[in-house]
């Protein structure tokens, strides 16, 4: 009976993990369902750490690998979408959040379907125009074996699918990189780009909101900034501008320092992390009152000033949130 016992305990973990994962899902009530899709030649563990920051703000997630490589963009579309459908609770809003080729196949499958439920949909770094890497390179020896039927579609011409998709007819916000990575690649790209795909090329009739940011092409997705606009589009179908002020945790030692502005003062010493070295600050905090003794963590909120002094500082703090307060040693 060894044997049974065996099974059954078996049994009893795999009912557990099973358990534990669907715990680690917000309700669903809360924001809605996001399916995840992954770019070209990627796996869904390239989106886990968005994914996960996406469930922390309370959406139910469906992060739906796909084979990429192996079909072309209008079999992938209908087969992962329908599928990722499936995961999504039926009465729950859906919404998309892809990288590159990802948001492609979105766009192929909303000009042949309709969702009822249908939400917003963020892409990052999005090929809508199509990429000149692959004009350039799609007749390379071992082009199409590496990057598959999908691959040979991205491009800009005659083939391109992007190109033949139409404008968007639902609401999309998109965020293009600015740095690459591959200086070899972005030679082939009109400026500026990601290394994969230009920021004209990420842009796309119809959509609701655009934005550029300083991030890669490969690793945009873990970039906490890409993170907030993600969420902010979601939640407001908008991205955040330099109008809205920015949020940021400041740490604050308990001592000022001899420092040097325009002329020989005592400044604070801040950081963002416990890492950082401690730096110089020069101004003032707005409604933040100091005392020497106390280590600080707080939350403030940040404003561009649009025509600062020339001896002044191009952003306005102000106090939001105090963390602790705690005595030094």
């Amino acid at each position: 009976m060894n044997w049974l016992g065996s099974i059954i305990t078996i049994l009893m973990v795999l009912s557990l993990q099973t358990h534990v994962q669907a715990q680690t899902q917000p309700k669903i009530q809360v924001q809605g369902c996001v399916v995840l899709l992954h770019g070209l030649a990627r796996s869904s563990g390239s989106l886990s750490a968005l994914e996960r920051r996406l469930q922390r703000a309370g959406y139910y997630t469906v992060n739906q690998n796909y084979p990429s490589t192996e079909y072309a963009i209008e079999t992938l579309a209908q087969d992962t979408i329908d599928l990722a459908l499936t995961k999504c609770p039926s009465d729950s809003q859906v919404n998309f959040v892809t990288h590159s080729m990802g948001g492609i196949l979105v766009r192929q499958y909303l000009m042949d379907h309709s969702i009822s439920n249908m939400g917003r949909v963020v892409m990052l770094g999005p090929p809508n125009k199509g990429s000149q890497v692959v004009d350039e390179l799609k007749n390379v020896p071992g082009f199409k074996l590496i990057n598959g039927p999908a691959g040979m579609q991205l491009g800009t011409g005659e083939w391109s699918v992007p190109n033949r998709l139409g404008p968007a007819n639902f609401e999309v916000g998109i965020i293009a990189g600015t740095r690459s990575i591959n200086l070899l690649l972005s030679t082939l790209l009109p400026n500026p780009d990601d290394g994969k795909v230009s920021v004209e090329n990420t842009k796309l009739e119809g959509m609701s909101d655009h934005i550029a940011l300083p991030v890669t092409h490969p690793l945009m997705m873990n970039n906490r900034q890409v993170t907030e606009q993600v969420i902010s589009f979601l939640k407001q179908g908008s991205f955040k501008r330099e109008d809205t002020p920015d949020s940021k945790v400041l740490l604050i030692n308990s001592q000022r320092v001899p420092c040097m502005g325009m002329v020989p003062q005592y400044c604070m010493q801040t950081r963002e992390n416990v890492s950082d070295k401690w730096q110089f600050f020069y101004g003032r905090i707005e409604g933040f009152e100091y005392q020497e003794g106390f280590n600080y963590k707080i939350r403030v909120a940040i404003y561009p000033i649009a025509n600062p002094p020339a001896d002044g500082s191009s952003l306005r703090y102000v106090f939001k949130e105090l963390l602790y307060k705690k005595a030094a040693p």
